[in-house]
């Protein structure tokens, strides 16, 4: 379900209370707070990572808005093998695993497009 009801029931034993709201658990030591300059300043193809890799591999990026992406893996010969993501994605660095267990060893590429960004790299599936 997206939602669910709840009661305030009026005040406990806590002894960290904001706005009437009680929190019976452990205090918040640190408040971890996040701001513009934590986000990527621009686009990236961040590589993958174990290379040479069997059977999985994970490959990063990085975006500096919120794009339409495309991430696709093609054969030395330039068949499209997989497609590994094509929607929305935020801001922020992304991880998407690649699984080529069903694929002979060999050299593989990787595209990735974003906005107006568009990166590539080699892999190689060794078994």
């Amino acid at each position: 379900e997206d939602s669910f009801e709840f009661e305030k029931l009026s005040v406990s034993d806590g002894d960290l209370a904001v706005n009437d709201w009680v929190n019976d658990g452990e205090g918040f030591t640190e408040l971890v707070v996040f701001g513009e300059s934590d986000l990527p300043a621009d686009f990236a193809l961040l590589g993958n990572y174990p290379n040479p890799f069997n059977p999985s591999t994970a490959i990063s990026y990085q975006l500096s808005a919120i794009s339409h992406v495309n991430l696709t893996v093609y054969d030395i010969a330039g068949r499209k093998v997989a497609e590994l993501v094509n929607g929305w994605r935020d801001v922020g660095v992304h991880e998407v695993t690649f699984d080529a267990s069903e694929l002979t060893s060999g050299i593989y590429l990787y595209r990735l497009e974003a906005g107006e960004f568009t990166g590539s790299g080699k892999m190689l599936l060794l078994k």
